[in-house]
């Protein structure tokens, strides 16, 4: 058994004791960095044939916006995730769910409990349990109303077959006191994982004395004395990894080892030095796409979508603006063929254009954006970055001289969010 396998196996025993607990129905994992990680490992794991759980784990990213609606967003996503399997389980003869309409029950968790209870009663032979991983990407309405909307749902009688799963930051959680006044329902999972042991013992049985080992012990010795707080020892490794992949001429290993020494100098602030080290990954990557190096398009790429991101953090507007045209000139070129990555650029090439304040070069990108919507799932569009896009559009063509493009930039987001599309933006955009 690897180091791994081992983790995996003590988030194993952590889980079966929450669900052996007769009165748990929320589990809070308590947990950092490679630790979430491990879990979601775990839960994926559950989804394949044979395993020993019998658990059916939906995860669910919800942006928290409106404590006192949340728990309906919840449910019109569950239902979306289960229809959206339709065909799948179709295959294997079950019939297709008809969710109950909303509206009966006195709040928003009334509402979602009712239906995950005539989900349990069309498919509990199925699915003996439930387990609601919520994942707010964002808390909008902020940590306050997210503490209150996690208590009342805490409080509720939730049935047997239901478990809800929420991940707590160990290094500041947020749910400390809804445990403590719930101790009965909420459980602390916190199983000790030791990443920073699990990167030693990785690096560890590496073994080897070739070149390649080599290069992966100093990699993995890179990320372990990251994840231990040591920037300039994680940089140093990063630098001897490099080293080893420019005399073997491995040069898309040296796009990637810059790529993550730029993430780590980007994460500390030291923005100039990293933007050097994405320019390195980029010019690295080039020379691997050059020799046809199989993946080397996507790696150039990310290189120079990072170098755009730590060129809008340092606020240098204008390069950044460059640098996202150029990421969207690459995926046009080579690929990926990505919608949200041509949509996501678009709204950052129109951020850094307002931050100019060229409203022309803005609505230029924005107009493009709301093009690239177009081959994004329908049911999937509100889920993106589009609002915001949205909103910075109607903003712009919102007085002169670029009033005359309103018409047909409402015409278009109709087109892609339906009639009563300025509702559902107000919705899904915090205020």
């Amino acid at each position: 058994m690897n180091a791994v396998e081992e983790r995996l196996e003590r988030v194993g025993e952590a889980w079966q004791a929450f669900t052996a607990n007769p009165g748990a129905r929320v589990g809070r994992w308590r947990l950092d960095g490679d630790g979430i990680g491990l879990v979601q490992t775990f839960m994926e794991a559950q989804t394949v044939e044979g395993t020993d759980v019998e658990d059916f784990f939906l995860r669910l990213d919800v942006p928290f916006a409106d404590p006192a609606s949340h728990g309906l967003h919840v449910r019109d996503a569950f239902i979306a995730e289960i229809e959206a399997a339709e065909e799948e389980m179709a295959e294997v003869g079950v019939e297709p769910w008809q969710p109950p309409a909303a509206g009966s029950q006195p709040d928003d968790v009334a509402e979602l409990l009712a239906l995950m209870h005539a989900f349990a009663s069309t498919y509990s032979s199925l699915f003996p349990r439930v387990i609601l991983v919520l994942l707010p990407a964002e808390l909008p309405a902020g940590p306050d109303a997210w503490r209150w909307w996690v208590d009342r749902l805490a409080q509720r009688s939730l049935p047997e077959f239901l478990r809800v799963m929420l991940f707590d930051p160990a290094t500041a959680p947020l749910l400390d006191e809804v445990a403590s006044a719930n101790p009965e329902t909420v459980m602390t999972l916190s199983p000790d994982l030791d990443t920073p042991g699990m990167l030693d013992q990785l690096a560890r049985d590496v073994g080897g004395t070739g070149p390649g080992d080599l290069f992966r012990r100093y990699f993995v010795g890179m990320n372990t004395s990251a994840q231990r707080g040591n920037l300039e020892a994680a940089l140093q490794m990063a630098d001897s990894a490099a080293a080893v992949a420019k005399r073997q001429g491995w040069p898309q290993q040296v796009a990637v080892v810059h790529m993550a020494a730029g993430s780590l100098l980007l994460g500390a602030g030291r923005i100039e030095k990293a933007m050097a080290a994405f320019g390195e990954s980029r010019s690295a990557a080039v020379a691997s796409r050059d020799a046809g190096d199989a993946g080397s398009d996507v790696v150039v790429l990310q290189a120079r979508l990072a170098e755009a991101g730590a060129l809008f953090k340092a606020e240098a507007y204008p390069e950044a603006a460059q640098a996202y045209e150029d990421v969207l000139a690459i995926a046009a070129e080579h690929g990926p063929e990505d919608p949200l990555l041509m949509l996501e650029s678009r709204r950052m090439a129109a951020l850094c254009y307002e931050q100019m304040g060229r409203a022309d070069g803005a609505l230029h990108h924005l107009r493009g954006a709301l093009a690239e919507a177009e081959g994004i799932d329908p049911d999937q569009r509100l889920d993106t970055t589009l609002p915001y896009v949205v909103r910075s559009a109607w903003r712009i063509t919102g007085q002169p001289p670029h009033d005359e493009h309103r018409r047909a930039v409402a015409a278009r987001i109709g087109e892609l969010l339906g009639p009563e599309w300025p509702a559902r933006i107000e919705e899904k955009l915090p205020a």
